[in-house]
């Protein structure tokens, strides 16, 4: 099929963390539904030689199972993800009404010379690629609906009547084999691997992120929470006052229940 220049201009070759949509920052064993926009321009897909030649570049994916190399021109979503440290990624695209495909590039965000795995099975077919990534190394995965492009073959994205329809897709992400990923300070979990989770994470200091410091339950005034003393577990509201000269159940009333203050005020 013959790439018009039109067409070669409209497929932006770009960088991406400036100019091309991100969807998310993917964290650890992520699962995201998505629905790409049948009508929107590619961010990045585009002509393969000859007439990438012709204009000079190659635009297209030059990785993808088992069709590499092909033009595809069909939008995509775009999300970020940064290594922390050596391991296996596995990513599946599936829950397919058409053919959508699946790949991942280098930081350069280039999918020609940085694309590293994709798959580009047949929309039957969930596409799943798994890909060893390497510590603060950054890659993007990129979701592809090749069945906008293709009025024919397997999949298109085309009703009965032949009208085209913006395909849904549920990407899962995951992590798990083997490393790690951004600390999510709230979660209970170590997700970076470094032996501290949470608040203890030193990571978590520099992100505007509420935690509960001292893990009773209670979110602290910083965070917009009513714990009268988030460094102390033993003073959060609806905990029973006892005779230690604390206000333990943060109502500003120290001891108050007790047998040393004057609760009646006599």
């Amino acid at each position: 099929m013959l790439i018009s220049a039109t067409l070669w201009a409209s497929s932006a070759w770009a960088v991406c963390p400036t100019a091309v949509d991100v969807q998310a920052e993917l964290q650890c064993s992520d699962s995201f539904e998505g629905t790409l926009d049948a009508f929107a321009p590619s961010q990045l897909g585009g002509s393969c030689p000859p007439f990438g030649d012709f204009f000079g570049t190659n635009e297209c994916y030059t990785c993808g199972d088992p069709t590499d190399g092909w033009a595809q021109t069909g939008p995509e979503a775009v999300y970020r993800f940064t290594c922390q440290r050596d391991g296996e990624v596995t990513l599946r695209v599936e829950n397919l009404p058409c053919d959508v495909d699946i790949y991942v590039l280098d930081d350069s965000c280039d999918p020609s010379e940085g694309c590293l795995e994709g798959s580009t099975q047949g929309y039957q077919f969930d596409d799943q690629v798994v890909f060893d990534c390497q510590d603060g190394e950054t890659y993007y995965i990129v979701v592809e609906a090749y069945g906008v492009y293709t009025t024919s073959g397997t999949g298109p994205c085309t009703d009965g009547s032949g009208n085209l329809f913006s395909p849904t897709y549920t990407l899962s992400f995951d992590v798990s084999a083997g490393t790690g990923c951004p600390e999510d300070c709230d979660n209970g979990i170590d997700d970076d691997f470094d032996d501290v989770g949470d608040c203890d994470d030193p990571d978590c200091a520099t992100e505007e992120v509420c935690c509960d410091v001292d893990d009773d339950g209670v979110w602290g005034p910083q965070c917009g929470g009513l714990d009268c003393d988030d460094n102390d577990e033993f003073r959060r509201p609806g905990l029973a006052e006892w005779v230690d000269g604390l206000d333990n159940d943060c109502n500003d009333i120290v001891d108050d229940g007790t047998d040393v203050y004057d609760d009646d005020g006599d």
